[in-house]
């Protein structure tokens, strides 16, 4: 009866500790997004100009052409090297067919950044899952080990 309420404990506090745990990667999760939102705001955009000109398939002579740009001067802001007024900003946006805040914002829509947020957090469940697995075995053998050796303890003290 001793043995399955201290395994029971044991338990219990490990799932409090994983909760725990769980809770801190998600809030450091959070903190990562936010410090990348904080990052300079040339390399955001240009991170955006070249994810939304490769998903539509188009080389940077092609989305210079289509926006009114030199291939050179698109290319240094794809290296965060210039950034473009609000008007190159407008034009550039228009030749990928999104809006203007697109280009300088850290996600993409709320659904993708909440997709993003799920597998990692999935990501790191399953990770954790694994680990907390063989710290429950550990700690189950561990309890009865414990058990066992204050039962044998008990029975020398009887005997004498």
């Amino acid at each position: 009866m001793k043995a399955q309420k201290t395994i029971k404990s044991v338990i219990k506090l490990l799932i409090i500790q994983f909760v725990k745990h769980i809770n801190v990667n998600i809030i450091i999760y959070q903190i990562e997004k936010l410090v990348i939102r904080m990052a300079n705001l040339k390399e955001i955009l240009a991170q955006n100009l070249k994810k939304n000109r490769r998903r539509l398939g188009i080389t940077q002579p092609e989305l210079a052409e289509k926006a009114g740009l030199s291939t050179h001067y698109l290319g240094m802001i794809e290296v965060a090297r210039n950034f473009p007024t609000v008007d190159v900003l407008d034009r550039l946006a228009a030749a990928l067919g999104i809006k203007s805040n697109e280009l300088v914002s850290v996600t993409d829509s709320p659904e993708i950044a909440m997709e993003q947020l799920q597998m990692a957090i999935l990501g790191k469940l399953d990770q954790k899952l694994v680990n907390f697995d063989q710290v429950i075995k550990r700690a189950v053998k561990e309890a009865i080990e414990e058990n066992a050796d204050k039962m044998s303890g008990e029975k020398r003290q009887e005997a004498d």
